[in-house]
This record gives structure tokens, sequence and C-alpha cells, in this order.
């Protein structure tokens, strides 16, 4: 990847707070549906584009920092609740 020139961030600054006013515009205009059809549009612009998102994706991966053993019991009756969701979607 290449350095960008201290005049490049500062161009680079001002260009994102042009588009920080346009998200903030069609969020006002549209609300959030609005905002996230634009970001997954620009998401999918630039993956055909070949350039990898890598560390400026949207979402992240979820990671459970909570060892199995130090977690406290699911509250209520777990297995009468997924036998109640089994026979919602029947």
């Amino acid at each position: 990847m290449q350095r960008l020139s201290p005049s490049d961030i500062e161009t680079l600054t001002s260009e994102t707070e042009e588009w920080v006013e346009a998200l903030n515009d069609i969020h006002r205009e549209h609300g959030e549906e609005g905002v996230l059809n634009i970001l997954r549009a620009l998401q999918n612009h630039v993956l055909t584009k070949g350039i990898s998102l890598g560390e400026a994706t949207l979402n992240t991966p979820y990671v459970n920092t909570i060892p199995l053993s130090e977690q406290p019991p699911y509250p209520g009756n777990y297995a009468n609740r997924k036998r109640k969701q089994s026979t919602k979607s029947n």
C-alpha cells in the first residue's frame, strides 16, 4: 500500500468530512435504510474493483472472550425455549 503525503492526508480529511456530511443528509432524507443501502452499494463497488476492504469492513467476526467455564447459566428453561421456537417455524 502506498504511503500518503501530508497534503494527500489533508485532502482526504476534507473529502471525508464531505462524505460524512453527505451520509448525514442521506440519513435525514431516507433514514437508516438509506444509509445502509448506500454503504452496501459502495462496498460492492469497491469489491468489483478488486480492492480488499480488510480492516475497513463494516462487520467484524464475533469472538466470545468469556471462557465457557465462567459463563453464567442460561436464564429460564433452554430446552423449553428451543421447543417453542421450533414449533413456531412449522
